[in-house]
């Protein structure tokens, strides 16, 4: 059905059999992106939650309160600089206070160099622009992104 109605916008210019395996080709390949796209927030997704289970163990009984507002899709995104690059960038959402951020510093030097990925330097880059979730304490949001 496809074929036919491309066939009849161009005109008979081409095969049919050429406008279906191109249609086929095109179908694959954002399958193919998509696919791509699904893998990259999957491992995101993975990331941030086993970087909330390592903060959660360090928390002291004070800031296991409002910790519990937090949820791991909340923690900061991290890129490599490319395949095989030492430096990971770290990016904070853009909502998050400097108080919230730095209690997620020291969390994570509580946390310490245990894991593979503290081998690696990290360093800051630029925020990634995020909605402000509902919920949190004043004191953890940004009052200049609201």
């Amino acid at each position: 059905m496809v074929v036919n109605k491309i066939s009849m916008e161009i005109g008979n210019d081409f095969d049919k059999s050429d406008i279906r395996v191109g249609v086929v080709t095109y179908r694959k390949s954002l399958r193919r992106e998509s696919t791509e796209l699904e893998t990259k927030k999957r491992v995101v997704r993975s990331r941030q939650q086993r970087l909330w289970e390592r903060r959660s163990k360090h928390l002291s009984e004070a800031e296991k309160e409002f910790w519990s507002l937090l949820n791991p899709t909340l923690m900061s995104e991290e890129e490599e600089d490319g395949e095989g690059s030492s430096t990971i960038r770290r990016r904070r959402p853009s909502w998050r206070s400097q108080d919230l951020n730095d209690l997620m510093d020291d969390l994570d030097r509580r946390v310490g160099s245990s894991s593979k990925q503290a081998r690696k330097q990290r360093v800051l880059g630029s925020p990634v622009s995020l909605p402000t979730p509902d919920g949190l304490l004043p004191w953890m949001v940004d009052v200049h992104t609201e």
